[in-house]
């Protein structure tokens, strides 16, 4: 259950009553659990006032890593980025600490749904804004300080070493193949940005007026441009049978459309850079499962799109 990721063996209703009457949204009648994801625990909280979203920090943050993600969520919020908009306490204090220990992020509700969710890819029009979103992200001036992401495709190595015992010899050999040409990139020579890192079916909330929403920047930090358009090729266009190579184009296309600009090194590399990325897709399915104990339907998802996708990896 997605409710084990907090440090909490309690009821988390009254912790909820109390953040909604710190941040003075109106009493609690409802919440749900959103269970999509594999790091903090998300709920949907109806209130006399409205709905919202309250982000209740995993027990696998210590308290750096929470301000680092609340700095980062506030320099998003007075960004034109479209990001859902969070709520203050009167104090001013965007971060909610509960007596029980657990701390917590509000946020705004939008109405709409993940590319996940509705199990879609972006059309073309969508990805455009998307790409514009990513290209805000990317010029954003941060730097926060750098923390592990053991899903971020520079650390194809590492998490190579901790599941290839437990995947098949193909998948190994497939994998094998992708860090060589992973290898063989110049990373020195790519300039980096603050880049989000994670941008994916399911932290994409496209709304009832077709805007996108970018949400979840836990694991951002300072990257190779690529990393940005390697990620949203690998996953966010990632469908059965869809060709890498094609994805990846129209995602450089559709950054550069929106004012990215890329050298001719980076172009030459993207692709590359976005077969590491669906191995780290693939691989990182296999860790949640096999050191996390996570189950259920997103492992089986995104382990299934990135086995295609490798499988499939010498004609695309």
């Amino acid at each position: 259950m997605t409710i084990d990721r907090l440090a909490f063996d309690g009821n988390v209703r009254p912790i909820l009553e109390r953040a909604c009457d710190a941040y003075e949204i109106g009493s609690l009648e409802s919440y749900d659990e959103i269970e999509v994801g594999f790091e903090d625990y998300n709920v949907k909280v109806q209130t006399a006032k409205g709905i919202f979203v309250a982000k209740l920090f995993s027990k696998q943050r210590d308290a750096a890593e929470i301000h680092r993600n609340i700095a980062i969520l506030e320099a998003v919020n007075k960004s034109d980025i479209s990001h859902p908009s969070l709520h203050r306490q009167p104090n001013g204090d965007i971060h909610y600490k509960d007596s029980s220990g657990l701390s917590m992020v509000v946020m705004d509700y939008i109405e709409g749904d993940t590319l996940y969710s509705e199990n879609s890819v972006p059309s073309k029009a969508q990805l455009e804004l998307i790409a514009a979103e990513a290209v805000k992200i990317n010029n954003l001036e941060i730097e926060p300080e750098f923390i592990f992401d053991k899903w971020a495709i520079p650390n194809i190595h590492w998490m190579f070493e901790k599941v290839n015992a437990h995947i098949s010899a193909d998948m190994s050999a497939a994998i094998t193949s992708v860090i060589t040409k992973y290898d063989a990139i110049d990373i020195e020579s790519l300039p980096k940005c603050f880049v989000h890192g994670d941008i994916i079916k399911s932290n994409v909330i496209i709304d009832r007026e077709n805007k996108p929403y970018i949400i979840d920047f836990s694991v951002s930090n300072i990257y190779p441009k690529v990393q940005e358009i390697a990620v949203m090729a690998a996953n966010l266009l990632a469908e059965d049978g869809a060709n890498l190579e094609s994805r990846t184009q129209e995602c450089i296309d559709a950054y550069v459309a929106a004012g990215g600009e890329l050298t001719d090194y980076e172009r030459s590399v993207v692709y590359d850079y976005s077969l590491a990325g669906v191995a780290m897709e693939y691989m990182g399915s296999v860790y949640e499962r096999v050191f996390n104990n996570e189950e259920g339907e997103e492992v089986d998802y995104w382990q299934s799109l990135a086995e295609d996708t490798l499988k499939r990896r010498e004609v695309s």
